[in-house]
């Protein structure tokens, strides 16, 4: 997906994140993480929505100020690509190991990542290490079943989760999709797809 985010004060601190759901955001959402009085103001797209992820966020972000939740102001702008197409084949090439994003640790669903980096990262450095200190380089290729073994489950559901969510997206009954597919609801944990 496409992100695109900027940094701006808040009207009054705000004690949760917001998550906005709307069928405009295609194949995402939008956001906003407050920071004490200051907040992170982004969308994240589908790539190839045929929609201006800038324009998108301009339009967010009056909504916000409109809504008395931002002010009319910015601090800073970022924007770039958030990779949510489940883990990489391979996590270990020769002895080069792939942890967070490069990893395709980034959850399909949600984008979020901070939480497989940190795990990915620490296991690829003890892996690394214990593979020098022994001279035994079997240590680097257990990296890959270990991280499997945190993650594939859990990521792999949510990537089915986001092909089932972007075949339907169109379809119809937009709040009927963000129960079976959004990660704060129920039907997310529901393996069943009808």
């Amino acid at each position: 997906v496409v992100g695109a985010q900027l940094h701006v004060p808040l009207v009054d601190p705000l004690e949760r994140t917001m998550v906005f759901l709307d069928k405009q955001f295609h194949g995402g959402y939008g956001w906003v993480f407050p920071k004490g009085f200051t907040a992170n103001v982004g969308i994240g797209i589908a790539m190839g929505a045929g929609m201006c992820p800038q324009q998108l966020l301009h339009e967010f972000m009056e909504y916000l100020v409109s809504a008395r939740i931002v002010k009319h102001s910015v601090f800073a702008t970022s924007s770039g690509l958030i990779p949510v197409s489940g883990l990489r084949k391979h996590l270990v090439f020769g002895n080069v190991l792939f942890s967070g994003d490069a990893a395709g640790l980034t959850h399909p669903i949600t984008g979020a990542g901070i939480g497989q980096a940190l795990v990915s990262g620490d296991l690829a450095g003890k892996h690394a290490a214990s593979a020098i200190r022994s001279g035994d380089y079997q240590h680097i290729l257990d990296y890959e079943s270990e991280v499997r073994s945190h993650f594939a489950n859990v990521m792999g559901h949510a990537l089915f989760k986001r092909r089932m969510m972007m075949e339907r997206w169109d379809s119809g009954d937009f709040p009927s999709l963000c129960e079976k597919f959004w990660v704060a609801f129920k039907g997310y944990k529901q393996r069943s797809y009808d």
